[in-house]
């Protein structure tokens, strides 16, 4: 289920007037060799509308785990990440973006850590996932843009 989300992901994100809800539906209508359920379905529309709805406060969780990880900058894995310049000009980069935005909108706003994020590789896991040792990004995050 989470490659149809990143890859619904990467529309909204990347291509402009991409609205959430059609790009779900969208992604759903390609797999025709699979039969979702219902409950399938709803997690799908679930996932790429919850990303799109936070996308500001996501990307700004991504930056401050990617400004905080010093190996990160001095290894050049912007691109891991989605956080290279030429993002908009790199599909491996995009869905970089989606997979790590999408694993933040699990670990933290879906159910705060309850749903396994098992899309994503261990190194960047630990990245994302590390947001919780940190001070509350939420909080910075708040009174910078609320």
């Amino acid at each position: 289920m989470s490659p149809l989300v990143i890859n619904a992901l990467v529309s909204v994100l990347f291509k402009p007037d991409t609205e959430a809800t059609g790009a779900a539906a969208a992604a759903l209508e390609r797999r025709s060799d699979w039969e979702f359920t219902e409950e399938e379905e709803r997690a799908v529309t679930s996932r790429v509308c919850g990303v799109a709805s936070h996308l500001t406060e996501l990307r700004f969780m991504l930056a401050t785990a990617v400004e905080r990880t010093p190996s990160i900058a001095k290894y050049g894995m912007f691109s891991d990440y989605g956080m290279s310049e030429n993002v908009e000009n790199d599909p491996l980069a995009q869905m970089n973006q989606a997979e790590c935005l999408l694993a933040l909108y699990i670990l933290h706003k879906e159910n705060a850590g309850g749903a396994a994020v098992d899309f994503l590789d261990a190194e960047r896991l630990d990245v994302l996932a590390g947001l919780d040792k940190l001070e509350s990004t939420h909080g910075l995050y708040s009174s910078l843009y609320c």
